[in-house]
């Protein structure tokens, strides 16, 4: 359990360098390579879905007899549903993206993986964040 817990937490950095590297690109408009790390960023993001899924269903945070609390609230709806309006939101920009000329492809994965990026930082429980038990690995 422990070891899907830093996998998940480790891998949030190479998600979010990802993500940052792929609006980067989106914003400055260069063509050379681009759809790799827009596939990339976007296949990252399913991965941390798919190790969070496992947490989910194995983790003691997850725990729907406690709703009132807070923190479980949060481990239990708030942090898996941003999570996947994020990524849903991430899959749609590349899907449509791929399908578009040049100039509409880099507008699309700005605006989609932008607002996912958002999503994601504001559904990380972060350590600063009152009582969620999060940590920085």
């Amino acid at each position: 359990m422990e070891i899907l817990v830093h996998a998940h937490s480790g891998l949030r950095y190479v998600v979010l360098g990802l993500l940052l590297g792929a609006i980067a690109i989106a914003f400055s408009k260069k063509d050379a390579g681009t759809s790799k790390i827009y596939l990339f960023a976007m296949v990252s993001t399913h991965v941390q879905l798919l190790l969070g899924l496992a947490l989910y269903t194995w983790s003691p945070k997850v725990n729907f007899s406690m709703m009132k609390d807070a923190f479980y609230r949060f481990y239990n709806v708030e942090h898996l549903t941003g999570m996947i309006i994020a990524i849903v939101l991430i899959t749609i920009g590349y899907s449509k993206a791929k399908r578009m000329n040049t100039a509409k492809r880099h507008k699309t994965v700005l605006l989609f993986y932008s607002l996912g990026l958002l999503i994601i930082l504001a559904s990380i429980p972060w350590p600063f964040r009152a009582n969620l038990g999060g940590s920085w690995f």
